[in-house]
This record gives structure tokens, sequence and C-alpha cells, in this order.
């Protein structure tokens, strides 16, 4: 059964139109709770949100920031302001123009849902402080979470763009929340809208790359060609800066 769950977990996009029962989301937390911790300090918090209001005033915040993020990197004099940051914090892929130009400025501009209209986000926030590597107990937590939901029949999706929740000001946090230490990208919870068959036996893993989603149906027009072509230079004037 354990194996059966992990090797049929998929991050799903599309959702029925209908809440997640208080039950299932309950028990999902506690499957996370039962992850290990260094000295069971559990070093995480979560926000659940189902309000549709506070969802939508949630999106739109991200939004505005991811736009803002877009709008910065097809700046020239604000590109060369990336230099000495990426000096500093070297991070690979932080600053790759492919995630800048296609998802976030996607998102920023609408064109992409923030939650995929999800009926139910949770937000998820760890204390740097605990003891242990918290940021790698975070992780098996989330991941005990998602499997026992896979096995319920509640899928998830994890939304890396919103993790930008942060740089929000807290004046305009409606939706009442305080995280604990640096919060981690929120993620989706809903019934999926769709039926899937199992993987026979010997199948190969999914290639990685981006999941074939919604981003799909609005990069297929002649948006697509102008990125693309932005991303070639700003590559190449990136390079050349450094």
């Amino acid at each position: 059964a354990m194996e059966e769950a992990v090797f049929e977990r998929r991050s799903v996009r599309n959702f029925l139109d209908k809440p997640v029962p208080d039950a299932l989301i309950r028990r999902v937390l506690e499957a996370g709770r039962f992850a290990p911790s260094a000295g069971n300090c559990q070093p995480w918090k979560f926000i659940v949100v189902t309000d549709k209001k506070h969802l939508a005033e949630m999106s739109l915040a991200i939004r505005g920031v991811l736009k803002a993020i877009w709008n910065m990197y097809n700046d020239d004099q604000a590109v060369k302001n990336l230099v000495p940051m990426y000096e500093a914090d070297p991070t690979p892929g932080l600053y790759d123009p492919r995630a800048i130009q296609v998802a976030v400025g996607c998102a920023g501009l609408g064109i992409l849902p923030i939650f995929l209209n999800a009926p139910a986000v949770i937000l998820m926030a760890c204390d740097d402080r605990a003891i242990g590597g918290p940021q790698l107990a975070a992780g098996i937590c989330r991941q005990n979470m998602n499997l026992v939901a896979n096995s319920l029949g509640i899928k998830s999706c994890w939304v890396g763009l919103s993790v930008v929740i942060e740089r929000v000001p807290p004046s305009r946090r409606n939706w009442g929340s305080k995280t604990l230490g640096k919060s981690l990208a929120p993620w989706l919870w809903a019934i999926p809208n769709l039926s899937r068959k199992a993987l026979s036996p010997g199948s190969s893993v999914p290639s990685p790359g981006f999941a074939r989603g919604p981003m799909d149906l609005k990069l297929r027009n002649s948006l697509f060609l102008c990125v693309l072509y932005r991303i070639r230079l700003k590559t190449l004037a990136f390079r050349q800066r450094l």
C-alpha cells in the first residue's frame, strides 16, 4: 500500500469545485505531526486557508509581488543591479531567466492562476531556530502529509512561486496569518477532477521538467516567442556582466 502511494503520487493542477472535508484536512495535518524531527521539536507551523475571499486576497497580493519581480527583470538597469546580488548569493536557479520570464511572468500578469483555483491551501512555516536541521524535518513532514493525502483521494501541488508571500507587507495581509521562522512555499489540496491509471510494474519514472498544466495553454502564442527571445538576450547580457 505504501509503495502504491509513493509511485502513484502526482502533482495535480485540475480540481473539482468542491471543498475538502475538514476531517480529511485534520487527518493530513496529523500525519505531518507524526513526522520525525530532532528531539521531537516539530519545527513547523501550518495555516489552512479555505475561505475563497482570503484565497483571492492572497492571490492578488502574491501576483503584485511577482509582477514587480518580472518588471524589474525587464529593466536593463535593474538587471545590472542583480549582479552584486548574485555574487553575494549565487544560488543556482535563483536568477534563472527561464523561471523569471516564463513562470513568474505568467503568474504576475495573471495568465496563470496563483493557486490554480484550488479550494484549500496550506501554508507551512519552519522555525529556523530549531535544532537538527529544521528545513529537512519540515520536508519530511510535508511528504508524510502528501502521501497520506494521496491515499485518502486528496491530491496536492507544491506552488514554489507563492513563497514570495513573505514579501507582502504585514499591513496587506488581510488573511490574518502569522508565520514562525521562514515560510516555505504553500501547496494546494483538493479533490482531483481527473482519473489516472496506476503505473504498471516496471514503468519508468516520469521525466523531469515542467509538468503539463494550465501554463501550456497560454504559452502557445506569440507571447511565448517573445519571452524566449528576451530570455536569450537577457541570458547573454547577464553572462557578460558577470
